[in-house]
């Protein structure tokens, strides 16, 4: 008698353990791959301009970069402030401090209000230049990104404030100033 049937019991069975396998392979292939949200469909993205201070700290300087799912007004007016506070990726000097949140911004008959935490003002460094920077600097970024937007008014922790540090006055709104900001080689400044 022949010792050929346990050979053909290990193939079928090799075939279904690997089936196995693969199929929970594929299973788990497919969980991990597939996007949330609807089939197809991408995020927007928006080109922002955000103005920081320049590396000398004089003048401020533009810097492109992209915010997803920038669709209602208020949230995208939102979401540009916070990439203004999150800081510059190039070599330029930040306007806020990095520990400053932004708690809400609205817009009513083109001034933006902009409600920051405390620390937008506790850990501001102060100096006439730097307030005017920082405060130009951000009506500059939402101006140039909303065209409804003329001037910005801050607020911090949902009140007005006279000034940052003694040196500008901020009772009335701040117009957007694209004077102060300086031209790259080979571009023009302004919105």
């Amino acid at each position: 008698m022949k010792k050929t049937w346990p050979h053909r019991l290990i193939l079928p069975a090799f075939l279904v353990v690997l089936l196995v396998f693969g199929l929970l392979f594929a299973r788990q292939l497919r969980q991990t791959s597939t996007p949330p949200g609807p089939a197809g469909e991408s995020v927007p993205r928006r080109d922002i301009v955000l103005y920081f201070g320049s590396a000398d700290g004089r003048q401020l300087v533009a810097e492109t970069r992209q915010v997803e799912g920038c669709l209602e007004e208020s949230a995208c007016l939102r979401q540009v402030v916070s990439a203004l506070l999150s800081g510059p990726l190039v070599e330029s000097t930040p306007l806020f401090p990095a520990h400053a949140v932004v708690r809400g911004v609205t817009l009513r008959d083109g001034t933006a209000l902009v409600d920051l935490s405390r620390e937008a003002l506790d850990e501001h460094p102060g100096g006439s230049l730097t307030e005017l920077l920082s405060m130009v600097g951000l009506a500059n970024t939402l101006a140039g990104n909303f065209p409804q937007v003329r001037d910005v008014t801050l607020l911090i922790e949902g009140a007005p404030v006279e000034t940052l540090k003694g040196h500008l006055d901020l009772r009335r709104p701040i117009p957007a100033d694209f004077a102060l900001v300086r031209s790259a080689p080979g571009t023009v400044s302004g919105r």
